[in-house]
């Protein structure tokens, strides 16, 4: 038996975009983006690496769509033989406090870079070390037709132990670069306004 939720619905968030909010429906959008990540995984992943997702039953990474945040996100954990790391991938409306690439958004902003490319996008990458051996790499994409495209990954497991945070690390290195996390962030079809 499942549980259902109960009492209202969590309120829709109010921030601004950059744009009109897109108007497909969140069925179609999350067709068309779950297909859209299977054709990068399939041509973009490096050999022998695959995306386990974490929604029960699924064989394939498939997107989510959260109504109170208007965003649809993909979650799970990537594999290599016996390595392994935490895999999310975010698309959503780039929000007007976000719509200028700025290290102060960064996951680590001691460690973070602005990258710009040909297409008017830009990536805010940022890394960290959250115990010795243990990183996350950070790409947020802000798109210029304004999606947003947030890539994370590391190579450790967090587990909690009498209520403590117990960090062990699953790889040598996050399986994924950030190279990596940034052409899949880029992929033609991960945007909101096709």
């Amino acid at each position: 038996m499942t549980p259902r939720p109960t009492g209202p619905q969590p309120p829709l968030q109010t921030h601004g975009t950059v744009r009109a909010r897109p108007n497909e429906a969140p069925a179609a959008a999350v067709a068309r983006l779950t297909g859209a990540l299977r054709d990068a995984l399939r041509t973009r992943m490096p050999a022998g690496m695959r995306i386990e997702p974490a929604q029960p039953g699924c064989t394939e990474p498939q997107f989510q769509y959260h109504p109170s945040y208007r965003e649809y996100t993909v979650d799970g954990t990537v594999r290599r033989g016996e390595d392994s790391g935490f895999f999310l991938l975010r698309v959503s409306p780039t929000g007007t406090d976000l719509a200028k690439p700025d290290c102060q958004q960064a996951y680590n902003t001691l460690d973070c870079k602005i990258t710009r490319f040909p297409d008017g996008s830009a990536a805010v990458l940022s890394k960290s070390e959250e115990a010795p051996g243990a990183r996350q790499l950070w790409v947020h994409l802000l798109r210029p037709d304004g999606t947003s495209v947030a890539v994370v990954t590391n190579n450790y497991r967090t587990e909690v132990v009498s209520n403590r945070a117990k960090i062990t690390p699953t790889a040598d290195q996050p399986l994924l670069t950030m190279d990596q996390l940034v052409t899949l962030a880029r992929s033609p079809g991960l945007t909101l306004y096709p």
